[in-house]
């Protein structure tokens, strides 16, 4: 009885299976359209901010890149502040101390430099930078991919966004984290 119920509830599954696995596309599709307007890559288009927010990953080149670039939006003067948020789950694992010594080493200065150790995910960094931290008007600094799925959020949750394209990762290195 119980491998016919087992078997019965896997059958019945399968078409939500495949409608979930088939909406992925058309959410991503709708994520990126309505992000479009948001997401820059020239500096003389993107409007000055006073706090960037760069979305936290282990020391790799998606982080090295994004803070590159947020050093370069520092420099330029279209930031005054970088937040970093990042995880901080273990005493040992620090993304948002890692981010700030390296802003550091690209000539931001430490006091315009503020972590947020909750940063876990990408929406756990959206939120807290309105709940926590006050900010209602940020300019999201990441790679394409990332920025549009944080913009969405942001959009959602109350908050005038706009986005910073990093250098993206070659494809061949990068696939892993874009499909998760």
């Amino acid at each position: 009885m119980r491998f016919l119920v087992s078997k019965i509830f896997r059958v019945a599954a399968l078409p939500l299976v495949f409608a979930a696995v088939a909406s992925i596309p058309l959410a991503e599709r709708w994520i990126n359209v309505d992000s479009e307007s948001r997401v820059h890559s020239d500096l003389q288009t993107l409007p000055k901010r006073k706090v960037g927010l760069v979305l936290g990953c282990a020391p790799n080149l998606y982080f090295h890149y994004r803070l590159d670039a947020a050093a370069e939006l520092f420099k330029a003067g279209k930031i005054e502040y970088v937040l970093v948020s990042g995880d901080n789950h273990v005493a040992t694992y620090d993304e948002a101390t890692a981010m700030k010594d390296e802003l550091v080493k690209r000539g931001v200065p430490e006091n315009r430099v503020v972590r947020d150790h909750a940063g876990f995910s990408t929406i756990d960094s959206i939120v807290r930078a309105k709940a926590v931290f006050g900010q209602n008007h940020i300019t999201i600094i990441s790679q394409d991919f990332h920025i549009r799925r944080a913009l969405f959020i942001a959009q959602r949750r109350g908050l005038d966004a706009v986005g910073y394209r990093a250098k993206d990762v070659e494809r061949s290195i990068g696939t892993p984290t874009r499909l998760r």
